[in-house]
């Protein structure tokens, strides 16, 4: 009888059994995913913390990477020149020191055209092959009489990182106050030799300070002025740097303040997330361009630039973005767009102005150190934000903007910010009569 109600219960024994290992099974199973989603997560969370995390500059192994306020090696000064407007031939480099290195060209560069006519001192930023350059000009009238009969004189030098240039600014000045005659003095020569010893690593007191280095920076007021200058248009050149597109000042002198705008404009670009850095590099500036450079720019396909001469302005395969004045009214600055597809992307959005607006009622938009750190932080938010979406298989919708930093307007900017930096990002296609 037992053995009879044990076989009629076995059925049951069997389903209670074989419940008790799939149950058993099911729990492994959900704490084995558990552990892979958490495991996930701090991945993740790691990769975020790592992308925010402010980068070493060599990561990228240029010194055009590196941001302000960084420690650099000192850089030696390869050149030290004066050029001179000579009544027969024109510029020409009246003098440099060594006399090895190659100044080919650079007399136009250190006269910019349209000097002639300012009385005051000017400053010329310039870059000459892989290296950069800033020159001082100083106009001294011959016996009080007109300004064709006048000492026209650059003195600069030829260093490797422009943001040191700067630096060198007040003694080239000074010695182009001084030097009033139409031959540069043998005082002016030695001062000049001497300068350039000082400056040479070798030279350097190695016994104290094995590694010099100096902290670089913006110059003084220049990102706040370029701001005062645009306006909201600064909207416009942000988005114009981040797209790699090729931005040219042309307006009249001074070439100093034409010549800020350019290193501020280089900086609106800067980031901190080492995983887009070569598809998003930091910009290239250029500063100052004649005519003689024309041919050589139509190789280079992102720049940014300055320049004084009107010609310019009608060679419009040399450049995406232009930036210039009324011709009537010479302090209203005048953004334009060669490109109509990105004239839209780089359009001033409602998202644009809302920042603009902001950045006036809290900071007056006076504080640089304030409008340098503004930008960097949003082209962090924005890169990184791109970097860590690059493995959703969702759409980007435009309500989803504000994740990135952005305004739900500025989806054309976005979707042409995805072609650079080349992830396989999709989004969502909205039509309407504003985006069609």
């Amino acid at each position: 009888f037992k053995w009879t109600q044990r076989r009629q219960n076995m059925p049951l024994l069997l389903f209670h059994f074989w419940s008790f290992i799939l149950k058993a099974f099911s729990s492994l199973h959900a704490s084995f995913l558990n552990f892979l989603v958490c495991q996930f997560r701090l991945e993740l969370e790691d990769s975020t913390e790592d992308i925010l995390r402010p980068r070493d500059p060599l990561d990228i192994g240029s010194h055009e990477d590196d941001v302000v306020g960084e420690k650099l090696s000192q850089p030696i000064v390869h050149c030290i020149f004066s050029a001179r407007f000579d009544e027969a031939d024109g510029p020409c480099i009246e003098w440099k020191y060594p006399d090895s290195f190659d100044v080919e060209g650079l007399e136009f560069s250190a006269l910019a055209s349209g000097l002639h006519n300012k009385s005051g001192p000017d400053i010329i930023y310039f870059k000459k092959g892989v290296m950069y350059g800033v020159a001082c000009y100083r106009r001294h009238l011959k016996n009080g009489r007109g300004s064709r009969d006048a000492v026209m004189r650059s003195v600069g030098v030829i260093t490797e990182h422009y943001g040191f240039l700067q630096k060198h600014a007040a003694t080239l000045i000074r010695i182009a106050e001084e030097e009033t005659t139409s031959q540069l003095s043998e005082k002016a020569k030695e001062e000049m030799m001497d300068y350039w010893r000082q400056n040479q690593i070798d030279t350097l007191d190695s016994s104290h300070n094995p590694n010099p280095t100096l902290s670089w920076s913006l110059p003084p007021d220049s990102f706040s002025d370029l701001f005062a200058a645009l306006g909201e248009n600064v909207f416009t050149l942000w988005k114009a740097a981040l797209l790699r597109k090729r931005i040219l000042f042309v307006l009249d002198p001074p070439l100093k303040q034409q010549c800020m705008f350019v290193y501020a404009t280089a900086f609106l670009a800067r980031h901190q997330i080492k995983q887009l850095a070569r598809k998003v590099p930091q910009s290239n500036p250029l500063f100052y361009v004649n005519v003689m450079q024309m041919r050589a720019l139509m190789d280079v396909r992102e720049y940014i630039a300055c320049t004084t001469e009107r010609i310019f302005e009608n060679k419009t395969h040399l450049f995406d973005v232009v930036v210039t004045s009324n011709l009537d009214d010479k302090s209203q600055i005048i953004v334009q767009v060669v490109d109509k597809k990105v004239a839209q992307a780089t359009a001033v959005t409602a998202g644009d102005i809302m920042k603009y607006q902001y950045l006036i009622k809290k900071f007056q938009a006076q504080d640089q150190n304030m409008l340098v750190s503004f930008f960097q932080d949003m082209n962090n938010r924005l890169l990184s934000g791109l970097w860590n979406r690059r493995t959703h298989d969702a759409p980007v919708a435009p309500a989803e903007l504000p994740n990135f930093g952005l305004h739900g307007t500025d989806i054309r900017f976005f979707t042409a910010l995805l072609d650079v930096v080349s992830l396989d990002i999709g989004v969502e296609r909205i039509w309407c009569g504003c985006c069609s």
